[in-house]
């Protein structure tokens, strides 16, 4: 299977189950835990561990450093072994997602069974760790589960959400899919895809719909993405709470650690704010007044958490001392059962320091790239020579949930938005023009101009169906 062109090595989402009643054990787990926390894990084990969130801090960290160190590191290192790229979903692993997705080659996402917004978690990661790809499983139970409309998918509705995707800086898909079947034989479905084989709804505008996801594809792949603001991502917070409420659970999601909705502030959504972690924010350095980490150049901070590991509160406050400017919405607890000590003092001396403040406009450095009113969904790359790449997502395509029902992508007239593009010290004020099923790629050059970049690719008006009901709470 290697032989030939370099081929990459895929891992699925993490899918055994981390709930109330099914918490991960290995043998030892005891003792590594005593000896690196100084106290017995077990009474409160056996008592429930979820109704001890701070222990619960506790075990995940040591749960990911299992994880880690004994999956993910270990398969990276055999794939480059054999030759091949490591191409990975680190989905609802428990660790701190952002970490993990550094590690691998080619991080990926997936969706619809993942609503987009999760994939920003996975291509702010991708920018951090310098990773260039990053992958999606796309269109899995695209009208839901398990196999609503199979083989009665519409193009116009794959388009929606792969613009979706782009908008949230995903650069290659993986279609999900066709299942093999024996030859001469193609009666065999899986209940969990949308159906691309031969004498399927999608036959006949399939081969233009891959020259266009081919095009875009190529495009959001060019130079780095853009980065301007970075957000603390809220891992530890998420750790904390524990269990999603039951109208967010699935039977394939259970806690608020797996990070799968959360949204980054409004008030930045013209930056393309970026998701940051304890990891990266530990190993960024601040140089000219910019906060540097992998493809990432920051000129500020924002944190809005409940709760901020020790760690992570002492990088904070070493940038706050040496002037950077950060956003500090609340002010967070330590999260864990062993408190150290100093924890309110550092918090104390953070929000003291002038370039620090509750309120972004008091600490923003620069416009956003983008202002106007409801600003679509988008991705912005930077180009080795300077030009800016900006992907505008059709207007129907923000803000997508699970399911996607049939025809959700019906547009019957062009919808316009007036945006001022800011960039290289310029202000450009464009009225863009949103065709039926069509998003719009930019060109800013470094010259100051904006350029239409011709990405069109018309699908046929769907049909809009009866929405079905779902098997989701099983």
């Amino acid at each position: 299977a290697l032989k030939g062109s370099k081929s990459a090595l895929f891992t699925d989402s993490w899918e055994i189950k981390l709930n109330a009643t099914n918490k991960i054990w290995t043998p030892g787990f005891d003792t590594v835990f005593m000896n690196k926390f100084g106290y017995d894990i077990i009474p409160f084990m056996e008592e429930g561990l979820d109704s001890f969130p701070d222990v619960r801090y506790d075990y995940m960290l040591l749960l990911d450093e299992y994880v880690t160190e004994g999956f993910y590191k270990p398969y990276v290192r055999k794939c480059k072994e054999l030759g091949a790229w490591s191409r990975v979903q680190c989905l609802a692993s428990p660790t701190d997602v952002m970490t993990t997705d550094g590690l691998v080659d080619i991080p990926e996402t997936e969706s619809m069974l993942n609503n987009p917004n999760y994939s920003l978690v996975v291509s702010s990661a991708a920018c951090l760790a310098s990773k260039p790809i990053v992958s999606s499983e796309t269109f899995t139970c695209m009208y839901g589960f398990p196999a609503t409309y199979l083989r009665q998918e519409q193009t116009a509705d794959l388009k929606m959400v792969a613009d979706a995707m782009f908008a949230q800086g995903v650069n290659h898909h993986v279609y999900h899919g066709m299942p093999y079947n024996p030859k001469g034989v193609d009666s065999i479905d899986f209940f969990a895809t949308t159906y691309f084989g031969p004498g399927g709804s999608l036959e006949n505008e399939l081969g233009a719909f891959n020259s266009y996801m081919e095009k875009v594809s190529g495009h959001m792949q060019k130079g780095r993405s853009y980065s301007d603001v970075a957000v603390y991502i809220p891992y530890e917070d998420g750790v904390m709470k524990g269990a999603y409420p039951p109208e967010r659970q699935r039977v394939w999601v259970w806690g608020e650690y797996e990070l799968r909705y959360i949204f980054p502030p409004e008030e930045l959504i013209g930056y393309q704010p970026l998701w940051i972690n304890r990891h990266y924010l530990s190993r960024s350095k601040l140089e000219n007044g910019k906060l540097l980490i992998g493809d990432a150049a920051f000129s500020s901070l924002y944190v809005d958490v409940e709760y901020m590991d020790y760690r992570a509160l002492q990088k904070v406050l070493e940038l706050a001392q040496q002037g950077f400017p950060i956003c500090f919405k609340n002010l967070p607890s330590q999260p864990g059962k062993l408190k150290m000590e100093g924890y309110q003092d550092m918090v104390r001396k953070i929000i003291a320091l002038p370039n620090v403040s509750d309120q972004w406009d008091q600490v923003s450095v620069q416009p956003p790239i983008i202002s106007g009113d409801s600003i679509p969904d988008f991705w912005c790359r930077v180009t080795e020579d300077g030009d800016y790449l900006i992907f505008l997502a059709q207007p129907l395509a923000k803000g997508l949930e699970y399911p996607v029902y049939s025809g959700q992508s019906k547009m019957e007239r062009s919808v316009f938005r007036t945006l001022e593009f800011n960039f290289n010290g310029k202000k450009e004020k464009k009225n863009i023009e949103f065709k039926p099923y069509q998003s719009v790629l930019l060109k800013l050059s470094s010259k100051g101009e904006i350029e239409e970049v011709d990405i069109q690719f018309v699908p046929e008006d769907p049909i809009v169906r009866e929405r079905m009901p779902q098997r989701m709470h099983f």
